[in-house]
C-alpha cells in the first residue's frame, strides 16, 4: 500500500501532545505570564557564550506558542531576571538584578516596556552593597513595588522594600528583618489598600546565599501603609525551615501564602498552603507532596479553586512537575506529576482565555542543554498538551 509520507507526518505531528519549537540554548526562566490576548511571555536570563555576561531576555509566543517577537535587556555585567508582571495599561512590567558596572555591586531594577517589549522607563535602586530583586507589583494608586534582598543597610542582609510612582521614580523605601538573613519573596496590595510583604525570616534564596546560623528560618509577613510605614510583622513556622514563595489575596478579607516547610506534612520539605485573616492570624494551613523532596513554585486562584504548582521527588529521586487543585479551604480536589527522567524544575502557572491551565517548568541535560517545557491541562488536571523549547 501506498503512503503519502508528507501525509503521515503532517498528521502525526499535528496530533501529537509533544513538539519544539527553537529557542536560545542558554535560556533560563525565571518567570511566565499569559496576555489578554492569549500570548505567553517567558521571562529570563541568557548568555550565547559561556565566556559573555549574562543578559535578561523576554519572549513573547503567539497563541499556538511559535516565538512573536524576542528582546534583551539589563547592564554590561551579570543580570538576573526575578518577576513578570502586565500592568493595567498592558505595559510589560520586570524586576531584575542588574550589575550595570556603574554601580558598586547588584541593584534592584524595574524596567517598563510597552506591550511589544519596548523599553519606556527604568529605574535602579539600592546602595553600595549587594541587592537582590525577587517580587514586584502594581498598586491601585498607579506605584510600583519592587521587593527583595538587601545587604546596603545590614551585615547579613535584610529584606528591601522600594516604592516607586509610574515612572519608576523612587518614593520611599525600607529595610526590615532580624538580626539573620530575611529576605523579601512577594508584595501584594492589601484589601484595605496597605502592602503586604511576605518573606523569609532566617532564610535562603541561593544555594550561594544559604545562612543556617538561625535554628530554623520562618515564614516573614510585614504590613505597611501607602508610604511605608511598618503596621505589624508576624512569623509562621516551626522547628523546621520555611520558606515563602508567593501571597495571594482571597475573594473576602483573608490572604493565601504559598510556601515550602520542613514545619509541617512529612517530608524532607513538603509544599504548603496556609490562610490567615486581614490580622494576619492562621486560620488553616495543608501541605502536599510525597515523603521526599517536594518545594512550591507557583500558585493561582480562579473562581472557586487553587491550582499549586511546584515539584515533588519520585522513587527514582528524579524531581517532578507536580501540580494539584484544591478548593478554598485547602482541600485536595485532584493532584497530577510527569513522568519525566530527568530533573525539572517548576517555574509558574497561569491561565489561558480558554480556561486552560499553562504551566512553565525547565530542565538541565547532563551537557549543560535547558529545555523549557510549556504544558497545558484542563481544570480537571488532564493534561492536553506538551510544548518544548530547545
Amino acid at each position: 500500500m501506498k503512503v503519502n509520507i508528507a501525509l503521515f507526518f503532517l498528521l502525526f505531528f499535528c496530533s501529537s501532545n509533544l513538539f519544539s519549537i527553537d529557542i536560545r540554548r542558554s535560556f533560563i526562566p525565571s518567570d511566565m505570564v499569559v496576555t489578554e490576548d492569549g500570548h505567553v511571555l517567558l521571562y529570563g536570563t541568557e548568555r550565547e557564550s559561556p565566556t559573555e555576561s549574562k543578559k535578561l531576555a523576554l519572549y513573547k509566543l503567539d497563541s499556538i506558542f511559535n516565538i512573536d517577537w524576542h528582546k534583551n535587556y539589563g547592564g554590561v555585567l551579570q543580570d538576573e531576571a526575578a518577576k513578570i508582571k502586565i500592568a493595567r495599561n498592558g505595559d510589560i512590567l520586570l524586576a531584575a538584578t542588574i550589575w550595570d558596572g556603574g554601580s558598586p555591586r547588584e541593584s534592584m531594577s524595574i524596567i517598563r516596556c510597552s506591550p511589544e517589549g519596548e523599553v519606556k522607563k527604568q529605574a535602579q535602586y539600592g546602595g553600595y552593597h549587594a541587592e537582590l530583586a525577587l517580587g514586584i507589583c502594581e498598586t491601585s494608586w498607579n506605584n510600583l513595588i519592587i521587593c527583595g534582598f538587601s545587604k546596603s543597610e545590614e551585615k547579613n542582609g535584610n529584606c528591601y522594600v522600594v516604592s516607586a510612582n509610574a515612572d519608576t521614580k523612587k518614593q520611599w523605601e525600607q529595610h526590615w528583618g532580624s538580626k539573620w538573613v530575611d529576605y523579601a519573596f512577594d508584595i501584594t496590595q492589601s484589601h484595605d489598600d496597605n502592602l503586604l510583604i511576605y518573606g523569609s525570616q532566617g532564610g535562603f534564596h541561593l544555594s550561594t546565599r544559604e545562612d543556617f546560623h538561625s535554628h530554623d528560618a520562618d515564614l516573614l509577613l510585614i504590613k505597611c501603609d501607602k508610604l511605608g510605614n511598618k503596621i505589624w510583622q508576624k512569623t509562621y513556622g516551626e522547628k523546621g525551615h520555611d520558606q515563602a514563595v508567593k501571597i495571594l489575596k482571597d475573594h473576602s478579607d483573608g490572604y493565601y501564602l504559598l510556601g515550602s516547610t520542613q514545619s509541617y506534612g512529612e517530608g524532607s520539605f513538603d509544599i504548603l498552603l496556609m490562610h490567615i485573616n486581614d490580622s494576619g492570624e492562621k486560620s488553616w494551613h495543608n501541605t502536599f507532596g510525597s515523603n521526599k523532596l517536594d518545594q512550591a513554585a507557583d500558585f493561582m486562584l480562579h473562581d472557586k479553586s487553587l491550582y499549586l504548582l511546584g515539584i515533588t521527588t519520585n522513587k527514582e529521586k528524579v524531581r517532578q512537575t507536580y501540580w494539584v487543585k484544591t478548593d478554598l479551604d485547602g482541600q485536595r480536589l485532584f493532584e497530577n506529576s510527569t513522568s519525566s527522567t530527568i530533573h525539572e524544575k517548576a517555574i509558574a502557572i497561569d491561565m489561558l482565555p480558554n480556561g486552560n491551565i499553562i504551566t512553565c517548568s525547565y530542565s538541565i541535560s547532563s551537557n549543560n542543554k535547558t529545555t523549557i517545557i510549556l504544558r497545558r491541562f484542563n481544570q480537571k488536571g488532564e493534561l492536553l498538551k506538551k510544548i518544548t523549547l530547545n
